[in-house]
């Protein structure tokens, strides 16, 4: 996908399973793109982002920073999400400068919806259940607030369930090809749930489209669904019709139901041709990239 050119594009959180998609397809611009590691760039200190800012000017800013231990012991929870989930973010656009930084993307998540009314609609009341959907909220909130005071241009992108090659480990799929990569025994434990996937190679191509269009003025939050309803009881079905030899997963019963839903009413207002990839071939793309499968 070509692009224009921009002089500095910093990605934050790029070694992450979104961050390292996008990564890719923005090194096929002639965009210089800035990947610092923690050691390089701390969010958590106000000095050092500034430091760090004022030496490298990004004309754009990503931010995909948040803590990822989704298994965290629950007696460090909160401080863990206050710390790596709130306090980045916040801190980041406080130090923002929009004499050359003319859009900041921040991905928020589903989570800041919480048990709101469906479907959730990017002006629903929040209502999280959830230490990791509390922090994103309240960091949107503060985030929102001083982009107004300081006059930056923002996004806040919600994607709903990313999936795709290289997810993390202790996320539903995820957890099931690691544990295929490395033959050990699959047990799963899902419930009767409804989640709203979306997979990683479309939100890389509308996070790249309001990159293209980063001279326009946004400041909104938005919503990033596929409207990909599926079963998380069927998955291990579906992954089983691409093998030749079907996989044993145990699945544990239990009575726990999340319908994870998104509107995307707005998005397809901004983007009414984009056409969103099934389930069932992301599906396909991702067990063919991580080597499960080499051809159906």
């Amino acid at each position: 996908m070509k692009i224009k050119t921009f002089n500095k594009i910093l990605v934050l959180g790029g070694r992450g399973f979104i961050g390292k998609h996008l990564i890719t397809e923005l090194k096929k611009t002639n965009s210089t793109i800035l990947n610092p590691k923690k050691k390089e760039l701390n969010l958590q200190s106000k000095k050092l982002i500034i430091q760090y800012l004022k030496k490298t000017k990004p004309t754009i800013i990503i931010n995909l920073v948040s803590s990822t231990d989704f298994l965290e012991n629950k007696k460090n929870e909160k401080l863990n999400h206050y710390k790596n989930t709130y306090l980045t973010s916040v801190n980041l656009a406080d130090c923002i400068d929009n004499s050359y930084t003319k859009l900041a993307i921040f991905f928020g998540s589903i989570e800041e919806y919480g048990d709101c009314k469906l479907p959730k609609k990017e002006n629903s009341k929040f209502n999280p259940t959830s230490v990791y959907g509390n922090s994103k909220r309240d960091a949107y909130f503060k985030v929102v607030n001083k982009f107004k005071k300081k006059n930056v241009n923002y996004l806040w992108l919600r994607p709903s369930l990313v999936f795709g090659d290289g997810d993390n480990k202790n996320r539903f799929l995820g957890y099931i090809i690691h544990q295929i990569k490395n033959k050990k025994k699959i047990i799963i434990k899902p419930g009767n749930q409804i989640r709203d996937y979306l997979f990683v190679d479309d939100l890389i191509k509308i996070t790249v489209f309001f990159i293209k269009n980063s001279n326009k003025r946004f400041n909104f939050s938005l919503n990033i669904s596929s409207k990909n309803f599926v079963n998380l009881n069927e998955v291990p079905k579906r992954i089983n019709k691409f093998l030749k030899k079907p996989l044993k997963i145990t699945i544990l019963k239990n009575k726990i139901q999340s319908n994870k839903m998104q509107d995307n009413l707005k998005l397809k207002k901004i983007l009414p041709k984009f056409k969103f990839t099934s389930f069932q071939l992301g599906l396909k793309k991702t067990l063919l990239r991580e080597k499960i499968i080499f051809k159906i």
